[in-house]
């Protein structure tokens, strides 16, 4: 499924061309990176014009809620990683136990599954998200087939249609970002429950913002049409931006911002170590909800202890930032 946002937008055309935008594989993100997705109210967002030399201005966009963090992991490092070996990174819900699993090579990017204590979907024919190099005008269409267990047994057969419509200059409230390439998903698949003789029925149409000089997505735009025999169709409409965007380092740059916890499980205290070069500034941690508990300061050192005793048991992300990157780690508050 895609999600995709919507932002009332105004698309003209720029009076100075810009150099068309390519993306690759290390425009998707790798392990280590973290992604702060801030979801906005989907009718103040529309996605606007397709074409070339593009501006699409989202400043007005109203957030709704709290920040969801998605850290960049690597598949040995969580609990699924078995059901998919070919996995080369894989992603993590912060409010949830759920893990989703892609293989990215310097062809394509590739949906391999998702996975929960209570859910599971594993691609036998995986889901193509992008085609590299990726360039203005670019499109490519996938078949994708898996079967899933959720109360019951499933069975997902689709297709998905993928067309960079658009390049420009994207704003957002996080920022103003040239050269961004805009990917069109167009997605329609089924759902079957054999034991129950039912199928649900879906189409996708979902808009993505992606510049070469920073991973993952900067902004998405969505909207899925579910229709089920005997009920009125329904939309699940999505729109957010990545409100905390920290500029890839570099290809062939090896970065110095790694960072370990101990003890992890904690229930008192944590000691947070990183490289002594690495220009690190601040360090901050995540619940569960998205809420920012703890903020402080580590500019000039190369460790922190952090006081966790007043923090509730449960699952937190740990943030590292410098000036041009971020990382983060998984940390366990015991009871």
């Amino acid at each position: 499924m895609k999600n995709v946002l919507t932002i009332v937008l105004g698309a003209t055309a720029a009076a100075v061309a810009v150099a068309q935008p390519t993306i690759g594989p290390a425009s998707y993100g790798a392990i280590g990176d973290t992604l702060f997705f801030q979801a906005v109210i989907f009718s103040s967002v529309s996605p606007g014009a397709s074409g070339a030399n593009v501006t699409w201005d989202f400043s007005g966009a109203v957030d709704d809620g709290n920040p969801s963090i998605g850290p960049y992991l690597s598949p040995t490092a969580t609990p699924y990683a078995s059901d998919f070996p070919e996995a080369t990174l894989a992603t993590q819900s912060l409010t949830s136990d759920a893990y989703a699993y892609y293989k990215v090579t310097s062809a394509k990017a590739e949906l391999l599954g998702t996975k929960s204590s209570i859910y599971s979907i594993i691609f036998d024919d995986p889901e193509t998200l992008n085609e590299f190099p990726s360039t203005f005008n670019t499109t490519h269409s996938d078949y994708f087939h898996a079967n899933g267990v959720t109360s019951g047994s499933f069975e997902r057969m689709g297709t998905n249609l993928v067309t960079a419509d658009a390049y420009g200059t994207l704003i957002t409230p996080a920022g103003t970002f040239p050269n961004c390439l805009r990917f069109h998903y167009t997605q329609d698949f089924m759902d079957t429950f054999p034991i129950l003789e039912v199928a649900s029925y879906y189409t996708s149409n979902a808009y993505s913002w992606i510049a070469p000089s920073y991973p993952g997505t900067l902004m998405s735009i969505s909207t899925l049409t579910t229709t089920i025999p005997g009920f009125p169709p329904y939309d699940m409409d999505f729109a957010g931006y990545n409100s905390s965007p920290k500029p890839i380092t570099g290809i062939n740059s090896v970065s110095r911002l790694r960072f370990v916890a101990a003890p992890n499980p904690a229930a008192d205290f944590v000691l947070l170590q990183w490289p002594a070069d690495a220009e690190a500034e601040r360090i901050q941690v995540w619940n569960a909800l998205g809420d920012m508990v703890i903020s402080e300061s580590v500019q000039g050192t190369d460790n922190v202890e952090i006081d966790i005793r007043r923090l509730p048991a449960g699952c937190y992300h740990v943030v590292l930032q410098a000036n041009t990157e971020s990382r983060s780690l998984r940390l366990v508050k015991a009871g």
